[in-house]
């Protein structure tokens, strides 16, 4: 079963900067923002693609390469690795 996600975009009218330090901001969202789809495989492997870029490449890792990064509250931030020993990945699509 396949789920989708949205994120809006955002846009700070007044205090850009400020949100993340205590300050007063006055945000708004956007209509544009990012669509994520999710589809369980058999395969144990997290497969990338982007449907709204000219790049036509697929970037695919093993399920073990992702690991909690770091949680705040109720929230927790995922890294990915490029490799078994925990190597940031980084790539410019």
């Amino acid at each position: 079963m396949t789920k989708t996600y949205f994120a809006p975009g955002r846009v700070n009218l007044i205090g850009e900067h400020l949100d993340y330090n205590g300050g007063l901001v006055l945000p708004a969202a956007l209509t544009i923002g990012i669509t994520a789809a999710h589809t369980p495989r058999q395969d144990n492997k997290i497969v990338l693609r982007s449907t709204t870029t000219r790049c036509t490449k697929k970037l695919t890792w093993p399920t073990h390469c992702i690991r909690p990064e770091k949680t705040i509250g109720l929230i927790t931030h995922w890294a990915l690795s490029s490799t078994d020993k925990g190597e940031p990945f980084c790539c410019r699509l």
